[in-house]
């Protein structure tokens, strides 16, 4: 699933190495890091010993300050920046007509980037990842009162696990691992609520 959360990565590589102030119109030399992501799948023999080359690709269609200025800041307007330069990475900046999504406020902050994963997973464009259903499901284990109870959930009995839910537990956390990474780079807009 690795390659499902590439596009934040690339992103987000962007954003991490200035990729937006390293343009010079003619000459540019892209910025390529190599990964080493594991897999179960593997396209050909022996792959696991060559990483597969990224290019870091800058956010568009505004002037992302430098990574520098998101982690040492301490504008009051650069709070802004971080949050948007976080939604871009995550894919999450705009609705499919162009306008902002605004609705990010709206979301409790210890939910926004589960919130970023499940619409990141639904913005995806080469095939469907979730149906609605099992979108529900995590939605509704999201907001359930039993995450607050912790012996509650130690007691809990599974009465069947299938290799579905094991593939969108895993895409799932893949795609809280990448929010986290977008969350560092950007200078921590979300701040860990304790």
């Amino acid at each position: 699933f690795a390659y499902v959360y590439r596009g934040a990565r690339q992103a987000l590589y962007g954003v991490l190495f200035n990729a937006a102030y390293q343009r010079v119109p003619g000459a540019e030399t892209p910025i390529i890091i190599r990964e080493w992501i594991g897999s179960i799948v593997l396209p050909t023999p022996g792959s696991i010993r060559k990483p597969t080359l990224v290019h870091a690709t800058p956010l568009t269609g505004w002037d992302v300050p430098p990574v520098e200025t998101l982690w040492l800041g301490q504008d009051l307007e650069l709070k802004q920046k971080r949050i948007k330069a976080f939604l871009g990475c995550m894919r999450c900046e705009e609705h499919s007509d162009g306008a902002p999504w605004r609705g990010y406020s709206q979301i409790p902050l210890h939910k926004l980037i589960l919130c970023c994963v499940l619409r990141y997973l639904v913005k995806w464009k080469e095939a469907p990842l979730l149906r609605e259903y099992e979108l529900d499901a995590v939605l509704a284990t999201a907001v359930s009162p039993m995450l607050n109870d912790p012996k509650g959930l130690q007691e809990l009995q599974l009465d069947k696990v299938t290799p579905r839910g094991l593939q969108l537990a895993s895409l799932i956390m893949q795609g809280i691992e990448t929010a986290i990474f977008a969350n560092d780079v950007c200078g921590a807009p979300i701040e860990w609520i304790q």
